[in-house]
């Protein structure tokens, strides 16, 4: 299956993708909400609906495990 191109990011899109990806690096494990909240001193409210935003435009997915995420990486 082909993947879609996915949509450009708004700035604070890009921080919040940016955070999760930090956080992956660092922990080997998505953040919550509120960790990436806290990072980027957002509402867990606004958090949410960035991610949803990131998953509509095709740049994560959220999983029903824990209330995760997963990046969509590039392929090669």
């Amino acid at each position: 299956m082909k993947q879609k191109t996915k949509q450009p990011l708004t700035r604070q899109q890009k921080a919040v993708l940016d955070a999760i990806r930090d956080h992956l690096a660092m922990h080997d494990i998505a953040p919550t909400y509120q960790e990436i909240a806290d990072a980027l001193s957002l509402k867990r409210p606004t958090v949410a609906a960035h991610l949803s935003s990131l998953q509509e435009k095709g740049w994560l997915t959220k999983t029903r495990k824990w209330n995760s995420v997963k990046l969509v990486e590039d392929e090669a």
